[in-house]
């Protein structure tokens, strides 16, 4: 296993609890670890994650039901309203 060190300052201070970490190979395993520093000094690292296999982003999502056409009885003539939730990504479209 090979460990890399991720120890330069960053350009801008990091606000919040998460960060992107750029130029890992896909393919390649890593584990990762953080320290945080303030004014009192630089606090002990934490604990190792899993190891984490870097993957292609996965583009988009494909449509699925999150909610299913229910069965309904209709008088002939009259309107009616069927209602279904789909979610995807891009938002999925509609045709009836």
């Amino acid at each position: 296993m090979e460990f890399f060190f991720l120890n330069k300052a960053p350009t801008e201070p990091i606000e919040g609890i998460t960060t992107k970490i750029r130029s890992l190979h896909t393919g390649h395993k890593y584990e990762f670890r953080v320290r945080a520093q303030n004014l009192a000094g630089l606090g002990e690292p934490s604990n190792s994650t899993k190891e984490t296999e870097i993957r292609e982003p996965i583009v988009g999502e494909k449509p699925r039901f999150i909610q299913e056409l229910e069965p309904v009885t209709v008088v002939s003539g009259r309107p009616v309203t069927l209602t279904a939730r789909i979610k995807g990504d891009p938002t999925p479209t509609f045709k009836w």
